[in-house]
């Protein structure tokens, strides 16, 4: 092998190390970056000839009122907005069939106390769950529920 294939060669052996690295050290690198658009991902989101994985944030269709026929004036909506809207872009219901949204809610409130943030009441959450239920996706039929 000629010195500039050994160069090559040492140079990719070094950013493969640093990467593995910042993962370990949980800096960029270990998750924190947007999947990239390549058929080369198995279903688990690895990249398996590359020793690389990610975890690519799921896709928020963001809510849009206009779409709720009239229903922003409810005590739901507002419950709705004010505390899942409070900490990121408020997903539209019908992202999810009804049954879809309880595993969603209940994984928002792990994160929101690990945030520290106040907990949702149970007249919050059952406000919340109304709401998703009343404007989930009710088209597909038989599609999974998430």
């Amino acid at each position: 092998m000629s010195r500039a294939g050994e160069a090559a060669v040492a140079t990719g052996i070094a950013i493969v190390i640093v990467l593995g690295v910042r993962a370990v050290r949980g800096g960029k690198g270990s998750g924190d970056f947007d999947a990239p658009s390549s058929s080369a991902a198995d279903s688990s989101n690895r990249y398996p000839d590359a020793g690389v994985s990610f975890r690519q944030p799921p896709v928020v269709v963001p809510l849009d009122p206009g779409a709720l026929t009239g229903d922003t004036a409810s005590e739901d909506f507002h419950t709705f907005m004010h505390r899942c809207g409070g900490c990121h872009r408020a997903p539209a219901p019908s992202m999810h069939r009804a049954e879809g949204w309880p595993p969603v809610v209940q994984r928002m409130e792990v994160h929101i106390q690990q945030a520290g943030l106040l907990p949702l009441s149970d007249t919050s959450r059952d406000e919340i769950a109304d709401f998703l239920a009343r404007h989930a996706d009710t088209t597909r039929i038989g599609a999974a529920s998430n």
